[in-house]
Parts: C-alpha cells; structure tokens; sequence
C-alpha cells in the first residue's frame, strides 16, 4: 500500500518544478523498538517504494532517512562515511545535510 500511495504522489507531481523531492518516511524506527528486527527491513521497504516512484518520476530527488530517529545509515548498507547526517538519494549518492538545506 505504501508503496501505491507513493507512485500515486509521484505521478501528480512529477512535473511540478517547486517540489524538491520526496521524504519517504520521517524518522524511521525509533531507538526502542526491536532494531534487530526493524532494521534489516527498512533498506527493502525504500527500493519498493524507490522503485514504484521511478516508473512514473526520474526527475525529482528522493530522501531516505536513517533508521533510529535518521542517525543510523549504516542498515542502508553501510555507505555514510561522515558523522554529519546524511541524505542518500535514489542514484546512490551521499549528501551531507548542511544547516536547513542540502548540498
């Protein structure tokens, strides 16, 4: 269903320029729930989600969030080499978050 609502989002603004992009899920996880058990699953759940945006919008950056408040980026494979917080987009990238915006 998520991954529905999305596409759907997706599909209505894909050619709205005043949309930055897409935070597909704030905050994901929180620090007292079973991490063991959550956060093997959250990198699958963003390639669903990833996935069904770009049939319908390949122009538009998507945002993921680290699990445990968006602190740990490590269960999105392990790529965040810096202590700032990071943004990983859809094409694989790194983007620090510097002040309110992103590089």
């Amino acid at each position: 269903m998520t991954v529905r609502i999305w596409k759907k989002l997706a599909a209505h603004y894909k050619d709205d320029q005043s949309i930055i992009g897409y935070d597909l899920l704030n905050e994901p996880i929180p620090h007292y729930l079973d991490t063991a058990y959550f956060n093997p699953k959250l990198e699958p759940v963003y390639r669903k989600i990833v996935s069904g945006i770009r049939k319908v919008d390949r122009n538009h950056v998507i945002f993921l969030g680290g699990a445990q408040w968006d602190s740990n980026f490590k269960v999105l494979g392990g790529r965040s080499t810096t202590s700032l917080p990071t943004h990983f987009t859809s094409t694989g990238s790194i983007l620090p978050v510097v002040g309110a915006g992103v590089c």
